[in-house]
C-alpha cells in the first residue's frame, strides 16, 4: 500500500533539510554566523593641537576660532539682564571641548622667512598690535595672528543702468586682543600710532643654518575665554570703475601671545628656535 507524508510531517522535514544546508554552507566556507552587534563608528570630537615645546603641530585658525565663537554664541543677553551682568556671565564661560586653558597652540606666521647673516638670525616681517582694527574696544589692542583669503563669488549689480557681473570675495583676518600692558612687555613700539611689532625674529648661528633648508614661523598663543569681537570691516575696490570687489572682516578673540617657533619647512617640521614671549 501506498504511503503517504501529512502536511504537517512534510513541512517539519523542509525547515530541518533547510537548516542543514545552511549549517552545511557555514561550516563549509569557514564562516560562523556572530550574535554581536555591528560596530557603529563615531567621529572623534574635533581637539586642537598643543604644542609641548618640541613637536611642531599647526592649527587651522578657521576651525579653532568657530569653536570659540560657537561657544560664545550659545549665551545670549536676557531681556532682564543689565550689561554689566551679561559681561561678568559672559567672562565666566569655559572654553570649548578641545581647548584647555594655559595650553600654547601654535599657528604659522604666513609670511618669507629668510636668514641674515649680519644678524645671525631668521627674520620676517613683523606681526602688528594695533587699535585701529576694534576702535570699539577700549583700553585692548589686536595683535594680528593669521589672514585668511576667501573665495570669489559672482554677483551682479546695477551700474549707470546696466547690469554689470563681477566677482566678490572676503579675506578673513583673526586677531588676539590683548591688554596694552601685556602687549608692552613682548612687543617693540613702531613709528605708528598705537602699534606694537611683534618678535619675528630666530637667531641661529651660521654653520647652523647652513644644514637647513627653508624655514617657517609661528607664533604660539593661549587662549582665556571664548568672547570674541567683530571689527570694522574693510571694503576695498567698490566704486564703480572698479569691477571686483573685496572686502576684509576681521575677528578677534581674547588670549596672549605666548611663543614665537621657528622650524623647518617639511615634512619633519624641526623646532630650531623657540622664544618665550
Amino acid at each position: 500500500m501506498r504511503s503517504t507524508i501529512s502536511p504537517a510531517v512534510l513541512a517539519a522535514l523542509c525547515v530541518f533539510f533547510v537548516g542543514c544546508q545552511q549549517d552545511a554552507a557555514s561550516t563549509t566556507s569557514g564562516h560562523v554566523a556572530s550574535s554581536n552587534p555591528p560596530i557603529v563608528i563615531t567621529k572623534e570630537p574635533w581637539v586642537g593641537k598643543a604644542f609641548d615645546g618640541e613637536t611642531v603641530r599647526l592649527n587651522p585658525p578657521i576651525r579653532f576660532y568657530q569653536e570659540l565663537i560657537r561657544a560664545r554664541n550659545q549665551v545670549a543677553k536676557g531681556e532682564f539682564e543689565t550689561t554689566a551682568d551679561y559681561e561678568k556671565r559672559k567672562a565666566e564661560l569655559s572654553l570649548p571641548v578641545g581647548i584647555d586653558a594655559g595650553k600654547v597652540y601654535l599657528f604659522e606666521f604666513t609670511t618669507k622667512v629668510k636668514y641674515d647673516a649680519d644678524q645671525g638670525a631668521y627674520t620676517a616681517d613683523p606681526s602688528f598690535c594695533t587699535d585701529y582694527d576694534f576702535t570699539a574696544l577700549k583700553n585692548t589692542l589686536a595683535c594680528r595672528l593669521a589672514s585668511v583669503e576667501g573665495a570669489p563669488l559672482v554677483n551682479r549689480r546695477e551700474v549707470y543702468g546696466q547690469t554689470q557681473l563681477f566677482e566678490k570675495k572676503t579675506d578673513t583676518e583673526y586677531s588676539v586682543l590683548m591688554s596694552p600692558q601685556d602687549v608692552r612687555k613682548i612687543a617693540k613700539r613702531s613709528s605708528q600710532y598705537a602699534s606694537y611689532a611683534l618678535p619675528s625674529k630666530c637667531p641661529v648661528a651660521v654653520e647652523e643654518a647652513k644644514n637647513y633648508g627653508p624655514i617657517a614661523m609661528a607664533y604660539g598663543v593661549t587662549f582665556e575665554r571664548p568672547d570674541f569681537v567683530k571689527g570694522d570691516t574693510m571694503h576695498l575696490h567698490t566704486y564703480p570703475e572698479y569691477k571686483n570687489e573685496w572686502d576684509v572682516e576681521k575677528i578677534g578673540v581674547f588670549g596672549k601671545m605666548a611663543s614665537l617657533v621657528c622650524y623647518t619647512n617639511d615634512e619633519h617640521k624641526r623646532v630650531v628656535y623657540r622664544q618665550v614671549l
